[in-house]
């Protein structure tokens, strides 16, 4: 289990990312969120929140889609009782092209997803934690969405790989 002086990094986080690093048990997509001090009692810690499952046929851009709508629903326990929208961490399995038929490539990205619409806690909270997740995970490609508007799929495959073959909108 990794962690922070203030986050920590489940074990059941840990393991579902192995999971989709080695391709076991088809799961295209992870979210994960952070449980507050507040409501775990004890500290901030990462938990999985969903699972996406690999769709036979679906298209990268599809289950982006899914991931998309998931991320501007979610809710987070708010400090004084209620749901909040919260920020998100997910992991997504990215296959794609490249530019000029030079091959197809894979490559696991972590999205960081914390829109400028949340509370400043919730900020604050996401800012101090990320460290956690990507030093315990270890992915090198990272798309930060901080607003709706970003979370096109075309964007999010540009900033992990600028030679990928854009997808038509």
């Amino acid at each position: 289990m990794g962690s922070t002086a203030r986050t920590v990094v489940s074990e059941e986080v840990t393991s579902t990312f192995n999971e989709i690093k080695l391709g076991k048990k088809g799961i295209k997509c992870v979210v994960y969120e952070i449980a507050p001090k507040h409501a775990t009692g004890k500290h901030e810690e990462f938990r999985v929140e969903k699972e996406f499952a690999t769709v036979p046929g679906m298209s990268d851009r599809d289950a982006w889609k899914e991931l998309c709508a998931h991320l501007v629903d979610a809710k987070s326990p708010g400090l004084k009782g209620g749901q909040v929208s919260g920020p998100r961490f997910a992991v997504f399995d990215f296959h794609y092209k490249l530019k000029d038929g030079e091959g197809q490539r894979k490559k696991i990205a972590l999205i960081d997803y914390c829109p400028d619409t949340i509370t400043t806690w919730w900020k604050m909270a996401h800012s101090a934690s990320s460290s956690a997740l990507r030093t315990t995970l270890n992915v090198n490609d990272v798309v930060i969405i901080k607003d709706d508007d970003e979370l096109e799929y075309n964007s999010a495959l540009q900033e992990i790989d600028p030679k990928a073959d854009l997808v038509d909108e």
